[in-house]
């Protein structure tokens, strides 16, 4: 098993290698700096081509010169990826010594930058290049404390990697104690107890999301549901599984058990499958008198308030929940929605971040935007970016707000400042991706975004836009209509259905375009650019 985590391990970082090897790096105050640094990388990866035999105490030497001339998190990361080749490439002298530099810079990398998930993911392969058997005990808090921090889609897998590789998963004992041989898979695991048997079982569902094979996985899952004597272990590692694919049947496993934590993700499971009604009616029960835990009682008035129709009960389970959870964030936001911009500002003033943005959200909202305005806007939220220069959630709300109002010098600054704090958001990559493609550097703006979550609707979409501007109508019709399948709301699917009948009539298929025109409609009745385009297309009387 511990093989097979290696191996997702290994394409795991193999997504690192997408922040490219010699890509522009924001951050340098003088642009000579910046020159000096690329023509050291450059002759350093010359010095490997022309003389791969130099001493790798001189390899490293360089590179760390270089790392003391690096700005920002994309440098260290590129100067990270040439250490992890010294260390895989087996022609260049000590691994011991390469192994031993690239731990140690990516920690430092990671300690510089402690926001930075490509940074820690670098520092998790590092520990596991230099410890490939048993982990000390330092250096298994040093793993769990890096994969903690992965959100990233892309980074999800390395951080179960790392926990399956530390037994931190269903079977208590770490992978290596198991008796994983050849001869165990291939005849079963007849030989294992029943906990022992689960245990393997469930972790083989693991690998199989792991390597990416959804159907195995959840074949897997339902043979564990159809085995006789059938335990709440399985049971609820099935329900778990299901609350992410198909809510509705894990809300029929979850309403197996009569705990009060199952109820509540019985509640989940049925908002999350669209009957709202159903998830109220639980959410009541877990808040009325009892022994309900702390946590999911206000997680609980949180979901009724959020759900509630009616606006009297809606301040009440939101008073209720702030008299449980005094310093509740988005119970704090939900409240202050509901009462006067007096009210409401007194209550923000107190609450912190999220809620100072909240605040600065109502007072931008609530002016008419001239000139003035504008530059007010501006600068509070540049106030409010440096009171709190590593909270993530301000970087995306400030340049939506720059790119809505058209300021796109202050989006430029504020990503480049993002950079420069290690601040590694996927949605900041689709406004640097937006300021590429004004820029027209549609080839770079392409590749970031062949780097960004496909999963992600925009992604395709973007992809589109490029392709269409170069007149590569037939890629063009097939990204957006990619990015149409993934869409959930109605008026951006219909933008993109807009795109899909304008390239399918450009490629002379007007029967196709007609109809794609007649799916704006549907979506958007009052839409008056598929309306004008019918009734320009219609056959004259």
């Amino acid at each position: 098993m511990k093989a097979v985590c290696i191996l997702g391990l290994a394409i795991s970082l193999a997504l690192l290698g997408g922040l490219a090897y010699l890509t522009y790096y924001a951050g340098w105050k003088d642009p000579a700096e910046q020159g000096n640094f690329f023509r050291e990388l450059r002759s350093f990866d010359a010095l490997l081509l022309e003389r791969p035999e130099t001493a790798p105490r001189r390899l490293n030497v360089l590179l760390d010169r270089l790392e003391k001339k690096a700005i920002g998190a994309e440098s260290r990361l590129s100067l990270l990826k040439r250490r992890r080749n010294l260390v895989r490439q087996g022609n260049y002298g000590s691994q011991a010594e390469f192994k031993k530099a690239y731990r140690e810079a990516a920690e430092r990398a990671a300690a510089a930058f402690p926001f930075s998930e490509p940074l820690a993911a670098a520092a998790a392969d590092a520990l596991l290049q230099e410890y490939p058997g048993q982990f000390p005990d330092e250096v298994q808090t040093k793993l769990r404390q890096y994969a903690g921090l992965f959100s990233e889609k892309r980074l999800l897998p390395l951080a179960l990697d790392i926990r399956v590789l530390l037994g931190d998963l269903s079977d208590p004992a770490p992978p290596a104690g198991m008796p994983l041989s050849g001869n165990l898979l291939a005849g079963g695991v007849s030989g294992l107890s029943e906990a022992e048997r689960e245990g393997f079982l469930i972790n083989a569902v693991l690998q199989s999301l792991l390597a990416g094979d959804a159907a195995a996985a959840n074949s897997q899952v339902v043979s564990l549901l159809d085995s006789q004597g059938i335990t709440e272990r399985v049971l609820r590692f099935a329900a778990e599984y299901f609350y992410d694919t198909n809510p509705l049947r894990a809300a029929g496993l979850f309403s197996r058990f009569s705990d009060p934590p199952s109820l509540g993700r019985l509640a989940d499971s049925l908002r999350l499958a669209g009957f709202r009604e159903g998830a109220a009616e639980i959410w009541t029960v877990l808040v009325s008198p009892g022994d309900t835990p702390q946590d999911l009682l206000v997680r609980s008035l949180y979901n009724l308030a959020s759900v509630s129709t009616d606006e009297q009960k809606r301040i009440a389970y939101y008073e209720r929940l702030l008299s449980q959870a005094p310093g509740h964030v988005y119970g704090i936001i939900g409240y202050s929605r509901l009462l006067d911009t007096g009210r409401a500002e007194g209550i923000l003033a107190e609450a912190g971040t999220l809620p100072e943005l909240e605040l600065l959200r109502r007072r931008l909202e609530g002016a008419d935007i001239g000139p003035r305005e504008l530059r007010r806007g501006v600068a509070e939220t540049w106030l409010l970016l440096g009171r709190h220069p590593r909270e993530e959630g301000l970087y995306r709300w400030g340049a939506w707000y720059f790119d809505r109002q058209r300021q796109f010098p202050e989006t430029a600054l504020l990503l480049r400042q993002a950079r420069i704090n290690g601040i590694d958001s996927p949605a900041l990559v689709f406004h640097e991706a937006f300021r590429l493609i004004r820029e027209t550097k549609l080839g770079e703006a392409e590749a970031l975004l062949r780097e960004a979550d496909p999963g992600v609707w925009q992604v395709p979409a973007n992809l589109g836009l490029i392709a269409e501007s170069r007149r590569a109508l037939s890629p063009a019709l097939e990204y957006y209509e990619s990015a149409y399948v993934l869409i959930k709301d109605r008026h951006d699917a219909a933008k993109v259905q807009l795109k899909i009948a304008r390239c399918l009539h450009m490629l002379g298929r007007d029967e196709e375009s007609r109809r794609a025109l007649e799916t704006v409609l549907e979506l958007e009745p009052e839409n008056l650019n598929a309306r004008m385009e019918l009734r320009r297309r219609a056959p004259a009387l």
